[in-house]
C-alpha cells in the first residue's frame, strides 16, 4: 500500500511531457522535465530530439515541431544517459503518463526501472471526482483552468511555450499536481503497482519482463 499524499508532501518532484513524431511506433521529438520544490517551479530540463525520420504531418499540426527544427539535433541515444541520471530515484508526475512512458521507453528501455515513483494527474483527477462526488475535467488544459491555472502564465524561461509543447504541458502538469494534492485525504493511498497507474517502482513481474527485454537487446547487438 502506497501513501501517495505522504510521498508528495516533501514537495520535490519532476513533472514531464513528451511529444512524438506521430508515426507508427512513435519516436520522441521533444522532452521536458520540470523540477518543482515546496515553493513551486524551479527549472526545466529540455531535450529536442532528432527522430531520424520525417515527422508525421498530423503531429506537426499538433505540437508545431517540423523536420527542419529537429534535424541534426541529438538522438535519443545521445541523451539517454543524461535522462537516466535526471530521473533516477526521483518522483515523476505526468498527465495520461502511460503514453509518454511507452514513448520514451522506445529509446530508453529501462526508463520504468529508474524513478522512485510515477504519478498520473489524469488518474488523480478521476480519484478526486469520485471522492468529492463531483465532475472534474480530466484534460490537462481544462483541469488546469478548473484549478485557476492559466497556461499563459507559464514561465518565460521555458524552452518552448504554448499548449502541446512539451515545455508548457510539463509545467502545467506540475502546477495541476500541486493544486490537486491538498484536495486529497491525508491517508490517500494506492494499491496499483504498475507505472501507468499511481505507482511506486514497478512490480517484480514487470521488472523481470523489462530486464528480459534488455538482455535480449544486448544479445542481439553482439557481433
Amino acid at each position: 500500500m502506497i501513501d501517495i499524499s505522504k510521498l508528495a508532501k516533501d514537495g520535490s518532484f519532476l513533472s514531464f511531457d513528451i511529444e512524438g513524431d506521430g508515426n507508427s511506433g512513435q519516436r520522441p521529438v521533444e522532452l521536458s522535465f520540470c523540477q518543482f520544490n515546496e515553493n513551486g517551479f524551479v527549472e526545466e530540463h529540455y531535450f529536442l530530439i532528432d527522430p531520424e525520420r520525417p515527422i508525421n504531418t498530423f503531429a506537426i499540426s499538433k505540437h508545431g515541431l517540423t523536420d527542419a527544427m529537429v534535424q541534426g539535433r541529438d538522438t535519443i541515444r545521445d541523451v539517454a544517459e543524461r535522462i537516466r541520471e535526471l530521473v533516477s530515484d526521483q518522483m515523476l508526475v505526468g498527465h495520461s503518463s502511460i503514453d509518454d512512458v511507452h514513448l520514451i521507453s522506445t529509446g530508453i528501455p529501462d526508463f520504468l526501472l529508474l524513478p522512485k515513483a510515477i504519478l498520473d494527474t489524469q488518474r488523480i483527477a478521476r480519484r478526486l471526482a469520485k471522492l468529492r462526488k463531483e465532475t472534474i475535467p480530466e484534460a490537462l488544459s481544462r483541469f488546469a483552468v478548473f484549478n485557476g491555472i492559466d497556461p499563459h502564465d507559464a514561465p518565460a524561461s521555458l524552452a518552448r511555450r504554448g499548449l502541446h509543447s512539451a515545455s508548457t504541458d510539463a509545467w502545467l502538469t506540475g502546477q495541476v499536481f500541486r493544486a490537486a494534492m491538498p484536495l486529497l485525504p491525508d491517508d490517500y493511498t494506492s494499491k496499483k503497482q504498475y507505472p501507468e497507474m499511481l505507482s511506486v517502482k514497478v512490480s517484480d513481474a514487470r521488472r523481470r519482463e523489462i530486464e528480459d527485454k534488455l538482455l535480449e537487446q544486448a544479445a542481439s547487438m553482439k557481433p
